[in-house]
């Protein structure tokens, strides 16, 4: 089997660490990291809201994203975009209604697959906080190139290999086929976009045993 640039085999993640709960500014924080992407999300609530963003039969989501040196608004709007989605999904909303749930993410370092380390932190910061969610979720970026798929890619391996395409997936525990979002970026067939949610499958396993010892290992704090 070929070994990849950073030595790892085609199928295996960087290795995973997190901190939790060292923000004491924030209800819930976590310190996470998949190789040398790391991440800082902080969740904050639920608390009162604005008038103008009230709802009154649920809490109101807002995600704040912000990058190093700010200068990639573009980058920031999207994440914070799509995260919110997903977490909206995730969170009893219901049970908190006319209340706001702030989740705010810094980017401290970025060597690749950030979008799934950043779904990865916010739910073990949202459970850190003791928000209410449905299911935890579990994301995983693929690089795809002609004749192989590369899971949690690093920066490294995506500017090296210029024609190559992308898929993210977030899953649920529920059960094989339970995909609560889903991005790609370039062309990539039905085939190679099943493969992906195949190998995903076995991934989150891994995924769901790190964040379940991880917030056994705080609880015994």
């Amino acid at each position: 089997m070929t070994k990849r640039i950073d030595n790892r085999n085609p199928n295996q993640m960087r290795p995973l660490s997190s901190i939790l709960g060292e923000n004491e500014n924030s209800d819930g924080s976590v310190i996470y990291s998949q190789g040398k992407t790391k991440v800082l999300v902080g969740v904050h609530g639920p608390k009162e809201v604005n008038t103008f963003k009230e709802q009154y039969d649920k809490a109101t989501v807002s995600v704040v994203v912000k990058t190093e040196q700010r200068d990639d608004l573009r980058k920031e709007k999207t994440l914070e975009k799509d995260l919110k989605g997903i977490l909206e999904y995730m969170i009893f909303t219901e049970r908190s209604p006319r209340s706001e749930i702030i989740i705010t993410a810094h980017i401290l370092n970025d060597d690749g697959s950030l979008f799934s380390t950043l779904v990865n932190a916010c739910v073990l910061a949202l459970c850190d906080a003791g928000i209410e969610i449905r299911s935890l979720v579990y994301s995983i970026t693929f690089l795809i190139t002609e004749n192989k798929i590369l899971i949690d890619p690093i920066e490294n391996e995506i500017a090296k290999i210029s024609n190559h395409s992308r898929v993210s997936l977030v899953l649920s525990k529920d059960n094989e086929d339970s995909i609560v979002f889903s991005k790609c970026i370039g062309l990539t067939s039905l085939e190679i976009y099943d493969k992906c949610l195949e190998i995903g499958n076995v991934a989150k396993l891994s995924i769901r045993k790190f964040m379940k010892q991880s917030l056994k290992k705080n609880q015994n704090k």
